[in-house]
């Protein structure tokens, strides 16, 4: 089998899983403010808050800014993206503004108004995008562990297919202190601090979002390997590139594009790489035609989720795996 995801699983993964078992710490710990201090450092911010998963993590970042700026109620959102980030907007009880993107998995040109609470970009597959806007920005980089445009705040996800794994897990980061003040108090059911005497005080109506001692061990493992892995997922990258002939690139890989002519010969391929052990799915789809059923026109985003899958391209991979893929798209 031929995954689109993989897993790191060493010495000291299982040390540390063992710590949290001999201290019976598997709820709450001393390994979260540990992997939060390790994200912090690695991405050179001030702050990084540990969540459950990445959806949570887009999920808490938005309502920060909502318990900010009540009044404002639109987000802008790629028209092409995974559900859970346009799904977060809605959670949220805000309205979802589409833009269509660009071939280079771009943003295309929008607008903001008086309205907009936040411009939520996504660096889609590892590829940065890079925007700029007079308003907040929440970069969604879920599946580009590494990549931050230093804008307002920026979120992560550690699911298997994704660049460093802890099973499930997630972060936000922010150099912004009120920000990181008020997603700690979200991503734990909107209570006031962690103080004996503030405890059941809750200040927002939040989630239970929170990241478990488990988890944050093996994350405190694995992001020590972040560098090496994105370096193999790039070599990976250029394999395919050369056996294709194509110049794909991203910042930090998360799986490898492919776009067909039609929506059949796409489909077609997806069922045989299946058949053969491989590991594709199609490349999203375009979320308000698609999911939503909304009016508009998102041409490319649209082109995009008819005819495009994507293939693994994670460290684990051999040189033999990528050539079997390649032979079958």
């Amino acid at each position: 089998m031929i995954s689109l995801a993989t897993s790191l699983v060493n010495d000291k993964v299982r040390k540390n899983v063992n710590a949290c078992l001999d201290e019976n710490r598997i709820g709450g710990g001393r390994f979260i403010k540990e992997f939060e201090d390790k994200v912090a450092k690695y991405m050179g911010v001030k702050h990084a808050i540990a969540v459950c998963n990445g959806s949570m993590a887009d999920i808490v970042a938005l309502a920060t800014l909502k318990a900010q700026y009540p009044n404002k109620k639109e987000v802008i959102v790629p028209a092409l993206t995974f559900i859970a980030q346009t799904n977060a907007v809605l959670i949220n009880g805000l309205k979802p503004v589409f833009v269509d993107i660009t071939e280079d998995f771009q943003m295309g040109e929008f607008k903001t108004n008086k309205n907009t609470l936040a411009v939520f970009p996504v660096h889609l597959l590892g590829k940065r995008c890079e925007i700029k806007s007079d308003v907040p920005i929440i970069e969604d980089a879920c599946e580009a562990f590494g990549v931050w445009n230093k804008r307002d705040m920026a979120t992560f996800s550690f699911f298997p297919s994704h660049t460093i794994t802890t099973g499930e897990g997630g972060m936000i980061i922010t150099n912004d202190d009120i920000h990181a003040e008020i997603a700690r108090q979200l991503m734990n059911h909107g209570r006031k601090s962690d103080k004996i005497l503030e405890k059941f005080h809750f200040d927002y109506l939040g989630f239970n979002g929170k990241m478990s001692n488990v988890l944050a061990s093996i994350g405190c493992a694995v992001v020590e390997e972040a560098d090496s892995v994105i370096k193999k997922r790039k070599e990976n990258v250029e394999l395919y590139n050369k056996l294709l002939k194509k110049d794909w690139y991203a910042e930090s890989p998360h799986c490898y594009p492919y776009l067909y002519k039609t929506s059949q010969e796409r489909d077609e391929s997806l069922i045989r790489l299946s058949e053969n052990g491989i590991e594709a799915r199609k490349l999203f789809s375009c979320v308000p035609k698609t999911e939503y059923n909304f009016k508009g026109s998102y041409s490319i985003a649209e082109k995009i989720g008819k005819v495009g899958l994507f293939v693994p391209v994670h460290q684990d991979l051999s040189d033999d795996d990528i050539k079997k893929v390649v032979s079958l798209l």
